[in-house]
């Protein structure tokens, strides 16, 4: 038998699986915990933002499962799930105890009922099940703040995990009255932190799922300078919110959201079309900590396929600017002050060497470089530890041309 027990306030979860709301509409009613434990180890929040200008929410939940279920672990952790339209609240916020729980083989199984609580929040209120009716559009400040405000232990640790495209459309900010460009992210922050409109995060660590992702449909694509906006204003509203972004997940499986999804307002994308960005998956990549290309011939192929996409468009003149940008390549604690200088100066080595590449592939008006230094994409896991998978991400160039 199984020694383990998820306490539930709502005895009508009780009757039926936790992710399954369809027997009965009770099963759909918000829960509140009527107590907590004396000691609470671990709390968990998740924010999910099921807009219609989002991919289907359960692409982002497939991806998140696996992290939240890895943070299940002690007795008396404390799970909350936050539905993100412009007025956000707590759907339902329960505790999980672990009662005498002896094996390994206890705990795939209490994980994935608790997950079912994320799913069961989705499921209840975006399928139909429920009685909720959206307020529409998306505050995600706003449901920050909810995620922080059920935290209620000064000693646990603290996760919240995002299920969202990161389009806020509601509250302090407004992304559809324009979005920050990268340069001046740093002001909005601090104008939104004068104005006490950030929420106290609490030394929380966020993961995010779906920042950027689109429907293609109701909002069309967003480009490179646009998500790369996005996730430099989301990093330091949550830093100057006293947590941290852990982790980013971009790139979700593309499906229509369901029929009933929050629906928010279409944001147009930052202006500056004359921007491209090369990756690895564009057939260009750099060898870690090095300026040398892991493909010289594909290299180059992308070079010319930089010109050509440039000279596609009247728009685009004048001079380039090519800014290079390298992986932290260590972990979080030997990322010192010799450490940056020496992703900046490779940073720049990077930019100088994809400058003589668009000089080999035909460009013969003027190129500035410049060294980026650390990629946005935070490359370190919870622990503090390089991850590769993302610092690949970081190893890139971004080549802009100015209008004359």
């Amino acid at each position: 038998m199984r020694k383990s027990l998820i306490k539930l306030v709502a005895l009508a979860l009780l009757a039926t699986p936790l992710a399954a709301c369809s027997q009965t509409k009770t099963n759909c009613d918000t829960y509140q915990a009527a107590d907590r434990p004396a000691n609470i180890p671990v709390e968990i929040a998740v924010i999910e933002a099921p807009t219609n200008t989002f991919v289907e929410l359960e692409s982002a939940t497939n991806a998140a499962q696996t992290d939240v279920m890895s943070k299940l672990t002690e007795n008396g952790t404390e799970l909350a799930t936050v539905l993100a339209d412009s007025t956000p609240n707590i759907q339902l916020h329960d505790y999980v105890v672990y009662d005498n729980l002896t094996t390994d083989l206890d705990k795939p199984n209490i994980q994935k009922d608790v997950y079912g609580l994320v799913l069961h929040t989705y499921d209840c209120e975006i399928a139909g099940e429920g009685t909720y009716k959206s307020s529409g559009e998306s505050d995600l400040l706003a449901a920050f703040a909810k995620a922080a405000g059920s935290f209620t232990s000064d000693t646990s640790q603290k996760y919240i995990f995002v299920l969202s495209n990161g389009l806020q459309t509601a509250g302090q900010i407004n992304f559809t009255k324009g979005i920050p460009a990268q340069a001046d992210v740093p002001a909005v922050v601090d104008s939104l932190s004068s104005q006490n409109a950030l929420p106290n995060l609490k030394g929380a660590q966020v993961y995010w799922y779906g920042l950027g992702q689109v429907d293609g449909t109701n909002q069309p694509d967003l480009n490179q300078q646009t998500t790369d906006a996005l996730q430099t204003f989301w990093t330091d509203a949550i830093q100057a919110s006293n947590g941290e972004l852990v982790k980013t997940v971009r790139d979700l499986p593309v499906s229509a959201p369901k029929d009933g999804a929050i629906v928010a307002s279409k944001v147009e994308p930052l202006a500056g079309a004359c921007i491209v960005t090369l990756t690895e998956t564009d057939g260009f990549s750099f060898k870690p900590d090095s300026a040398d290309f892991i493909n010289r011939t594909q290299s180059l192929g992308a070079a010319s396929n930089v010109i050509n996409q440039l000279k596609s468009d009247p728009d685009c003149t004048g001079a380039l600017t090519v800014t290079g940008y390298a992986a932290a390549g260590v972990d979080k604690s030997d990322y010192n002050a010799t450490a940056k200088s020496h992703v900046q100066s490779l940073s720049l080595d990077r930019a100088n060497a994809f400058k003589a590449l668009l000089v080999e592939a035909g460009f013969t008006g003027t190129i500035k470089t410049v060294g980026g230094g650390k990629g946005p994409v935070n490359d370190w896991d919870s622990n503090g530890k390089f991850v590769e998978a993302q610092g690949k991400q970081n190893r890139k160039v971004t080549i802009s041309q100015g209008n004359n």
